[in-house]
């Protein structure tokens, strides 16, 4: 899991900046995976690579679902962003204290406002 994540994510960074794009342009992350059970390594690969330090102005909101992406031939990992031009976005972010949350998922994009919503696109990478 954690090899394969870690290769889309490197191609979504590839892909976000052959448009002129960054982690900063990313509002929303769609991060589908095979296996929920591997939901902890996943994570671990996803805080790794889109870092505060990457996302200035927050670090995108992000959902994650679990496909029979192997079946389909996508790998373990898939992930789709939606990227703004715009970087007036503000994030609030929560750090999980559920007793169904586990506590690997660390700080994550509960909210976010973007003042302008112009020049959006939808990346997808597998």
């Amino acid at each position: 899991m954690q090899e394969n994540l870690r290769v889309v994510l490197m191609k979504i960074e590839s892909q976000l900046m052959e448009y002129g794009f960054s982690w900063e342009n990313v509002l929303y992350i769609h991060l589908y995976i095979a296996d929920m059970r591997e939901f902890a390594e996943a994570n671990e690969t996803y805080v790794r690579s889109i870092t505060q330090e990457k996302c200035r102005f927050g670090v995108p909101s992000r959902s994650t679902i679990e496909l029979p992406l192997l079946q389909v031939g996508l790998g373990r990992a898939y992930i789709e962003v939606l990227v703004a031009t715009d970087q007036s976005k503000r994030v609030l972010h929560v750090q999980s204290i559920s007793c169904w949350a586990p506590n690997c998922i660390g700080p994550y994009s509960q909210v976010f406002i973007l003042l302008a919503f112009s020049n959006t696109c939808l990346l997808g990478h597998a």
